[in-house]
């Protein structure tokens, strides 16, 4: 079996969080917990978990054979990220990017923000054991987990999976073209150039898997690669009129944070993004003004936010849980992110029940390539 090192200490997490305010991630400033109360609690919101910089489990990311388990669950290999970074550190196709020396810089800098600003997180026992339960375990709630895409010319993607209360597993994706042509031996060229189809990404945070990429024999033969799987989606009730909040109002925004019950939103108001290569990951935050009906009984609502391409696969899908303030207006925000590998008309929707809450249009565009012509 796999070598898995034991889970860090609780005093190991209280030292973690009291020694770190916001996520490490040097352009992020999330702070690891909302100070916007969910419920009747008051309790603020744990907006992160704990990551591993060299991976628990053999086989993970950044894995290190020769680290023992002391050093590997100690304050040393461990640090803080928001839900969002905390995921993408270990997504197959950003590992590369996330090294173990990037990670560690980022723990210099997260200790030098504490050490200035001398603000932390003093938890409890329950909220250390609430955010160990969340950063090393499987918790009750449903997942969603992204399909493949195809790894070869001619195959199809694997199904996605999802765990939890009416989750269902995704669909595989189609099988790729068999092509099989004749020709005259007069009528090859000398020499036939193969281009060998790319394997498709995997499907990150919960999104589809990409589809696998299409072969060529020169100009003779095209074979289309497998599509990728779908991700996992679950069932769920759809809510009444009487308990369906109203979006009033969307927008994109390049930060956002609650402090002092105060909502600070930077860079807000584009629709635009400049790529100049593809792949790579887009990110940003959804703003939304919220008018929630008179006498509604929900304290909380689970909102489903998917990041959908030009082609329409759902590259990217986040579940949160927010709660509602005591007044009947009020304004919610999420962090999306997602792995883009084509331009065009963007999509970043957010449902609740089924029904959708708003949906905003991104288009991503190469500043390169030649104006089109009136």
């Amino acid at each position: 079996m796999p070598v898995r090192h034991r889970d860090p200490t609780q005093a190991t997490v209280t030292e973690l969080f009291a020694r770190a305010f916001t996520c490490a991630q040097p352009e992020c400033g999330d702070l690891l917990y909302l100070d916007n109360p969910v419920g009747p609690s008051g309790r603020p919101i744990r907006n992160s978990r704990v990551a591993h910089i060299c991976a628990q489990s053999e086989g993970g990311p950044r894995w290190d054979e020769k680290m023992c388990e002391e050093d590997n669950r100690s304050h040393e290999n461990l640090l803080l990220l928001c839900l969002k970074h905390a995921d993408q550190i270990d997504q197959p196709s950003l590992i590369a990017i996330h090294t173990v020396r990037v990670l560690k810089q980022w723990k210099a800098g997260q200790i030098r923000e504490h050490e200035e600003l001398q603000r932390g997180w003093s938890l409890g026992p329950d909220e250390v054991r609430e955010a160990m339960s969340a950063s090393f375990t499987i918790v009750a709630e449903t997942l969603s987990l992204g399909g493949e895409g195809g790894r070869s010319p001619g195959s199809g993607g694997g199904g996605g999976g999802a765990i939890g209360s009416g989750a269902r597993g995704g669909d595989g994706g189609s099988g790729g073209e068999i092509v099989a042509a004749t020709f005259l031996a007069s009528d090859l060229p000398k020499t036939v150039e193969v281009t060998i189809g790319a394997a498709g990404i995997a499907g990150i945070l919960g999104g589809d898997g990409g589809d696998g990429g299409d072969t060529f024999f020169g100009d003779l033969l095209r074979a289309r690669g497998g599509r990728g799987g779908k991700a996992g989606t679950f069932d769920e009730e759809p809510l009444s009129e009487s308990q369906r909040p109203t979006c009033r109002a969307a927008f994109f925004a390049d930060h956002a944070s609650v402090r002092d019950g105060v909502i600070n939103i930077l860079g807000a108001g584009w629709q635009h993004m400049d790529c100049i290569q593809m792949p790579l990951t887009i990110s940003g935050y959804a703003v939304s003004v919220v008018e929630y009906p008179l006498g509604a009984s929900s304290a909380t609502y689970d909102i489903d936010l998917s990041v959908i391409s030009p082609s329409g696969r759902r590259a990217a899908s986040h579940r949160v849980t927010l709660g509602r303030p005591p007044t009947t207006t009020g304004m919610w925000y999420f962090a999306w992110a997602a792995e883009a590998a084509e331009f065009g008309s963007w999509r970043v929707v957010a449902s609740i029940g089924g029904d959708e809450l708003f949906a905003l249009p991104l288009e991503i565009t190469d500043p390169t390539a030649p104006a089109a012509s009136v």
